[in-house]
């Protein structure tokens, strides 16, 4: 899932608000690293963000040929992404169980960008170039020239890291033997 309003509250020992508590947290991509150092102290968990290509991974549920998480069929779409915001895991969760890997909110990964990268990449599990100027937003909802809403778990948008992004949460991932 993606981390909502309310673990990030708690995470970071905030005031919650009465609305939105299981919205998606939506936050700048410096911050996450204050929340998942508090949490990795608290759990004695090791939470880190995902990769791009782990985002992929994960949306395709193992790199099967779907347009988007879960199906091929564009039939499927409503139960599967949402254009709107709104509370995280209200949409089917694709073959892997997971939710909301399209719609409801961009996701940061931890990636830098750059436009070239997969084109010298290491073609297993490439962790992203070691530096750049914007970081990169997966899974999102954009509108077309007409306004019509575009899915699209392929779509990589570039903001600056240090400008708050309207509509950008973030998930965690930890190694498996804990």
């Amino acid at each position: 899932y993606l981390v909502t309003e309310r673990q990030w509250c708690k995470g970071l020992g905030l005031e919650l608000r009465e609305s939105g508590q299981e919205f998606p947290a939506l936050v700048l991509w410096e911050e996450i690293e204050a929340f998942m150092g508090r949490i990795n102290e608290a759990t004695g968990l090791k939470f880190r963000m995902l990769t791009e290509a782990e985002w992929e991974y994960a949306a395709r549920c193992g790199g099967r040929d779907e347009k988007w998480p879960g199906s091929a069929d564009p039939a499927s779409l409503p139960e599967l992404i949402s254009a709107d915001f709104g509370d995280v895991g209200r949409c089917r969760p694709n073959m892997f169980g997971i939710y909301d890997m399209l719609g409801n909110t961009g996701e940061w990964v931890s990636d830098w960008f750059d436009r070239n990268y997969y084109r010298y990449s290491p073609e297993e599990n490439p962790r992203g170039p070691d530096t750049g100027d914007s970081k990169v937003i997966r899974g999102t909802i954009f509108k077309d020239s007409t306004g019509k809403d575009i899915p699209s778990d392929n779509f990589r948008r570039n903001p600056s890291p240090v400008k708050k992004s309207v509509r950008a949460g973030f998930r965690l991932a930890h190694p498996a033997d804990f």
